[in-house]
């Protein structure tokens, strides 16, 4: 039960752990907690004699058609393999961990859901704090621990990082809380936001929660906060308004989801949001337009068969460089949204296969309202690149561990919080 609870307390921690550098280049203090914990887990896996449920395997084939088409690409297009190779064990390290905790219902989520909400005030109220010392103070406040070597090159040292954010801040503010990056905040806050709304009976405590997770997302000034913000309190209006015969009680939340737009509207923050919607499509260099289109682009210029079976993961620097020796022009980076690095990556086949593996977990008639679960991080995945990583981590987790549940009642005692 203590090792339960020490897994639980790093899958929560995970996204916040791993703005830290490891020993290892390019990996986090929180991916190094968790792989100290697979033996154990695979230990359980095989004691137990754990046989995995349709969504698991769903998700294990598409696993496994990730590393098919990308070493069919290596050898057939000459790809890196060194890349590839990098990419793919990245890759197993996510999906092989959430199958061996899923499977072995290892994720306490009463326990976990204590911790993360108690995360996400701290972080709300950070955000708050810095917003009010920079508006109203002319202040700049970080909450980084200065020191240490964080996991991203560009803001490797706490140096690096004030430098460049008290750059940024001569023109425009957005807070990033014990993050490295403003929108880091939403997709952390999003998760404790939505189950907390989805919750059967909503405490007063847990009111003032929700309220004050809300106004750290809309603080952030992101995108993907502002589409989470639809996404969990859409469902969470959608949902009363259906349960609920009273007229008079209706029209009072119609009522007060209209001021909340109102004055959300009249906010700077959604000002911004509204400038960067103008810029979609326009074919400027905008986070907006890199995220959401170069993808789309990209699988555009692929050959017919990489279109229907990917070009493969982590052969993006591969195909840019024989594009340039082909005299065809592409930016050298890679970035694009987690929907349409699936689709490049594995092609149409490899996102029926995704797709499969969403429709099992929509099948399936949860205490944790996959459905819903779902819709919010699709939507992350098309605003952010986040597939497999250490924030849509716990997602999966969430979304396959019920399904566990239901077939070893044992863990269901450990996860009661589902049932209030």
């Amino acid at each position: 039960m203590k090792k339960n609870r020490l897994l639980t307390s790093i899958i929560v921690l995970l996204p916040v752990l791993n703005i830290y550098s490891s020993p290892i280049s390019g990996v986090g203090v929180g991916d190094i907690a968790i792989a100290c914990c697979v033996p154990y887990l695979a230990y359980i896996f095989i004691k137990n004699k754990v046989v995995l449920n349709k969504c698991c395997y769903a998700l294990f084939l598409f696993y496994l058609y990730c590393i098919l088409t990308t070493f069919i690409n290596v050898g057939i297009n000459g790809y890196d393999l060194k890349d590839a190779a990098t990419r793919l064990l990245v890759l197993s390290f996510y999906v092989v961990t959430i199958l061996l905790i899923t499977s072995t219902c290892s994720f306490n989520i009463e326990e976990g859901f204590k911790l993360y909400s108690n995360m996400a005030v701290v972080i709300a109220l950070i955000v708050l704090a810095q917003t009010i010392a920079f508006k109203f103070f002319n202040k700049n406040l970080y909450f980084l621990i200065p020191g240490l070597s964080y996991n991203q090159s560009s803001l490797a040292t706490y140096d690096l990082y004030v430098a460049q954010y008290d750059a940024m801040y001569l023109y425009s503010f957005r807070p990033t809380a014990i993050f490295l990056e403003p929108s880091h905040i939403a997709l952390y806050l999003s998760l404790p936001l939505y189950y907390l709304l989805n919750r059967q009976i909503i405490s007063h405590k847990q009111w003032v929660i929700i309220v004050i997770i809300s106004i750290g997302v809309v603080l952030s000034s992101s995108g993907t906060g502002y589409l989470v913000l639809l996404i969990a309190w859409g469902l969470f209006i959608i949902k009363v308004l259906i349960n609920n015969k009273n007229a008079g009680t209706s029209l009072t939340i119609i009522g007060l989801t209209i001021v909340a737009i109102i004055v959300i509207s009249a906010t700077p923050y959604f000002e911004t949001i509204l400038f960067r919607l103008r810029d979609f499509g326009s074919g400027s260099e905008s986070s907006i337009n890199v995220r959401l289109l170069k993808g789309f682009s990209l699988f555009g210029r692929l050959p017919i068969m990489q279109q229907l079976f990917g070009m493969g993961c982590g052969t993006y620097n591969s195909f840019v460089q024989l594009l340039h020796k082909a005299g065809e022009t592409i930016e050298s980076y890679e970035y694009m949204s987690s929907i349409s690095y699936i689709l490049c990556s594995t092609g149409i086949f490899g996102a029926i296969l995704y797709a499969k593996f969403c429709a099992n977990v929509i099948k399936y008639k949860t205490y944790l309202q996959s459905g819903g679960l779902l819709l919010l991080l699709l939507g992350m995945y098309f605003t952010g690149s986040i597939l497999f990583s250490c924030y849509d981590f716990i997602y999966y987790i969430l979304l396959l561990t019920p399904l566990m549940i239901d077939r070893n009642h044992a863990c269901l005692k450990a996860n009661i919080w589902l049932n209030n």
